[in-house]
């Protein structure tokens, strides 16, 4: 297993050639923590997910798909578990001191000992906490951006029919035939991003990951000859240049650059990714280095990385 230390790695488009646009090489580059994944108040990828977790520092936030109530998590091996929430399932964010978490279709907010509970939104689908703003869909699939300094919501003439995502200053969301588009902050210059359908994306660095017809891609944006496949996958959590990812009934962990040379006879031909489970993950979460994922049990597992260790949470 190769590790992964220091800066996040990112696989990157090298070359594009003559009318056929097709790729000739992948890289890699270094990409600044601050800068990857980061599309809200957590990671693209744990959001895409549904944000069932959600690693601040020496804390874990996590709630269980299917199961009310928000735990918090000091400690590797999970003795120090608290539940600091009775209800929440989700999209579990942080800004600042606060933690956000949704309660159905309530947006709510705690300080991170659990204290301080209160309502932001009364109704408020998959929300992201941006800065001084939420953005949210209301009860007509309509998207909005809330403004914690007017207290008031705004109406954007989005409507996704999938997930969206927010990142540098725009919006991207799957929208009119199952693409991803994206707009302005403020709902403006909407246009197409990615000329595919996608099942569900996730935003990392410069990088646009989504599952299309049983694969995983990787695209800048642009037509299909624009977007690289990495690998057969089903449902996937990224970090960096890594990747977990389900599969024909097995959960499997690899190297994104290099799972990309494999599909496309760019070399690495030897390489192969790590099966984790023999059985497919219920959802994903990441943090730094670290994997969460969890079983149809509803039990919390993570695989670290550098080190290979995986480990499985008292319940």
């Amino acid at each position: 297993m190769e590790s992964k230390n220091g800066k996040i790695i990112a696989a990157v488009f090298a070359v594009f050639v003559a009318v056929c646009i097709i790729f000739t090489s992948v890289v890699i580059y270094n990409t600044p923590v601050e800068i990857t994944a980061v599309t809200a108040g957590n990671y693209s990828a744990n959001l895409m997910n549904g944000g069932n977790v959600l690693g601040s520092g020496a804390y874990l936030f996590y709630t269980v798909p299917d199961e009310e109530g928000v735990y918090r998590i000091v400690g590797k091996d999970g003795t120090d578990k608290v539940k600091v929430a009775d209800s929440g399932d989700g999209y579990l964010q942080v800004v600042g001191n606060t933690v956000y978490y949704c309660d159905d279709n309530k947006l709510m907010a705690m300080d991170w000992g659990g204290e301080n509970k209160k309502t932001v939104l009364e109704y408020a689908v998959k929300p992201l906490v941006v800065g001084g703003s939420i953005y949210y869909q209301d009860q007509d699939g309509e998207l909005c951006r809330y403004s914690f300094q007017k207290e008031q919501s705004t109406k954007l003439n989005v409507k996704p029919s999938g997930q969206f995502a927010f990142l540098s200053g725009r919006i991207y969301y799957i929208g009119e035939g199952g693409k991803v588009f994206s707009c302005d902050a403020d709902g403006e210059n909407q246009k197409i991003f990615v000329d595919m359908k996608a099942q569900k994306f996730a935003l990392d660095g410069k990088f646009l990951f989504f599952i299309n017809d049983g694969w995983l891609y990787c695209t800048m944006g642009g037509t299909a000859d624009n977007c690289l496949k990495i690998t057969k996958a089903t449902d996937f959590s990224i970090y960096g240049g890594n990747v977990m990812y389900n599969y024909n009934g097995k959960l499997y962990y690899g190297i994104l650059s290099a799972l990309a040379d494999v599909t496309n006879d760019n070399g690495n031909e030897d390489y192969k990714p790590d099966e984790l489970e023999q059985y497919e993950a219920v959802t994903f979460g990441a943090a730094e280095n670290i994997f969460y994922y969890f079983d149809a049990e509803g039990a919390l597992h993570r695989f670290d990385v550098e080190t290979g260790e995986k480990l499985k949470f008292k319940k």
